[in-house]
């Protein structure tokens, strides 16, 4: 901690005294319930209110872990410690068995939002992220090797748990209105999303994405069918004369649900303003 007045250690319910910012109960924090996941990647079961600091900064309160829970997992070993680590190494990991040694109140009221959350991060995780971390902490390189390889197995199977909590589709944009033809309705915009689930390769196949437009009183614009087999996907849409839009889509097969997408005409032009899942 370079900068900043320490605050002591970081309540796990509740709401830090004096810090104004502060207003909603600690254990009811996305940050707080989503963490589950990460620690359940990062196998900490003890985490406690003195497993991090408040810091005062620039008159913000910020929250710093300092858990460590990974140093069995790549450590060196030889003769009978070697071959119980790497037994420990083959045991499967799930996530939704995971629990921890100390009560964590957050932990115990997250929900599938909460780990959708956390899953999306834990998704960006590739070997070459870990990889980055892991050089941070000058390990020998052979522990460096099997730290990174058994983070990114087992962000892997975590992201996985985590996305299939809700509809996997992330990174929704408008791309403006498109130039009218025969095939275009005359408020027809470019609109773009991404299917995580088919991008961290966990989908085979076509996937099928049901679009369907409402405006600002509810009624149906227009509804269609996309099909795509790469993880980005783009189509036409009609937003008609609505100023204010709602577009849903439905993901078929694999994690259900669908996600709503707010979407307002200004003079400043069009914009996401609320995501709904």
């Amino acid at each position: 901690l370079e900068s900043g007045r320490q605050l002591g250690p970081f309540s796990l319910t509740g709401i830090r005294a004096g810090d104004p910012s502060d207003r909603l109960g600690h254990d009811q924090r996305r940050s707080q319930r989503g963490l589950r996941l990460i620690a359940a990647w990062l196998d900490v079961r003890d985490l406690d209110a003195f497993s991090g600091e408040d810091l005062l900064r620039s008159r913000m309160v910020e929250h710093f872990l300092w858990f460590v829970g990974t140093q069995r997992w790549g450590r060196s070993t030889r003769g009978r410690d070697r071959r119980r680590a790497a037994r420990s190494n083959r045991d499967a990991f799930d996530p939704a068995a995971w629990r921890t040694r100390i009560s964590h109140p957050a932990f115990d009221q997250a929900t599938r939002q909460d780990l959708f959350w956390a899953g999306r991060i834990l998704s960006g995780f590739d070997a070459a992220t870990i990889r980055r971390a892991v050089d941070a902490c000058f390990l020998e390189p052979g522990t460096a090797t099997r730290l990174v390889k058994h983070l990114a197995r087992r962000a892997r199977i975590a992201a996985r748990w985590g996305l299939a909590k809700s509809a996997p589709l992330v990174r929704f944009s408008v791309e403006g209105f498109v130039e009218a033809d025969r095939l275009a309705a005359k408020n027809a915009v470019r609109f773009c999303f991404v299917d995580r689930w088919r991008q961290m390769g966990f989908a085979s196949g076509r996937s099928l994405y049901d679009v369907i437009v409402f405006n600002d009183r509810g009624r149906r614009i227009s509804s269609q069918r996309w099909s795509n087999v790469r993880g980005r996907i783009c189509g036409r849409i009609n937003l008609a004369d609505s100023r204010y839009s709602i577009v849903s889509i439905a993901r078929q097969g694999g994690p259900g649900g669908h996600v709503r997408v707010h979407v307002i005409q200004s003079v400043r032009g069009l914009r996401i303003v609320g995501i709904q899942r």
